[in-house]
């Protein structure tokens, strides 16, 4: 059963990250209208939870303000995934009321590292600026908003990776680390340079378990989930069930129900069928190629173990 529908406002981003190459297919957004049909239908379903606008930067597109009021007049659960350059103290204020949860991107919490992986040498005190801003009004007025980062694992940030514990522990925030993800839906950028070796993602999981073990609050994932983080760096094929193909529904800008993070196989458009097709999808072959880790069940077959500085997988043990 879909329980939480992921919203794609627009197709267009305002960074050149190194990972990702969005901003290439910059399109005019569509009116206000538009978008709160969609929201209307998913409120129809009586099973949709959460709407969280995702993708490209939402904020790039006009009506993201009203969308999430609108949304939220509903009664959904509104979480927003987002670079954190765009927006400013007064639409702050404006929304933060409305939000349930937040994710935004950093990729270090050393400016120059960050700025060289987003290929902006002015967001870094942007988001600083804006994160600040808003952890003091949430707690200023005692919200109950979960304050999340996500963190892209590659190259340029793992041997600095714990510098960004510095900002998790001085404003409470959650972390999510997730790998170059490359592979995915619209994403076509040279990918190989920026994986990590079979040391370096050695050493992330040796430096994860330790500060997984000092701050067990700070994570949003399982030690499970980073296995999977290793097993991808390491090529292995990630054959966990994909928990996301049931619950979650990805829409794009034009109505369009996706398949899944990874395969952006058009399902159906949602202006002609007017509701929620909840019929199950099975896993296939192209499901062991796509490691979009964060999406999969946690591996209880799998025995990890270290051992003389390697990492060795022992299946079902």
């Amino acid at each position: 059963m879909k329980t939480r529908a992921y919203l794609q406002l627009t197709k267009a981003c305002n960074l050149k990250c190194k990972m990702c190459d969005f901003w290439k297919f910059w399109r005019e957004n569509l009116d206000i209208e538009h978008f709160k049909k969609i929201i209307d239908i998913l409120s129809l379903d009586g099973n949709i939870r959460w709407i969280i606008f995702w993708w490209w930067e939402p904020f790039l597109n006009q009506y993201i303000y009203d969308l999430i009021k609108y949304s939220k007049s509903k009664w959904f659960n509104v979480e927003i995934i987002t670079n954190w350059t765009i927006i400013n103290k007064e639409k702050i204020n404006e929304i933060i009321e409305d939000l349930d949860e937040i994710m935004f991107s950093i990729d270090s919490w050393i400016s120059y590292v960050h700025e060289l992986i987003r290929w902006r040498n002015w967001v870094y005190n942007t988001i600083i600026s804006n994160l600040e801003y808003m952890v003091s009004l949430r707690n200023t007025i005692n919200l109950n908003l979960q304050i999340n980062i996500d963190v892209t694992l590659q190259k340029d940030n793992f041997n600095n990776f714990e510098s960004i514990f510095e900002l998790v522990k001085k404003y409470n925030l959650k972390i999510n680390f997730d790998p170059v993800q490359i592979l995915g839906y619209w994403n076509s950028i040279e990918w190989k340079d920026l994986l990590l070796t079979e040391e370096q993602a050695f050493n992330f999981w040796e430096k994860f378990l330790k500060l997984k073990q000092e701050n067990p609050i700070s994570f949003i994932q399982s030690v499970d989930s980073v296995k999977r983080i290793i097993r991808y760096f390491k090529w292995y094929k990630i054959e966990n069930y994909c928990k996301s193909l049931n619950s979650d529904i990805l829409i794009d800008p034009f109505w369009n129900v996706l398949r899944c993070w990874w395969d952006s196989k058009q399902l159906y458009n949602l202006l002609e069928k007017w509701f929620i097709d909840n019929t199950r999808l099975s896993m296939d072959k192209r499901c062991y190629s796509c490691w979009f880790t964060h999406v999969r069940e946690d591996d209880y077959n799998m025995w990890y173990s270290i051992t003389n500085d390697r990492f060795s997988i022992y299946d079902n043990i």
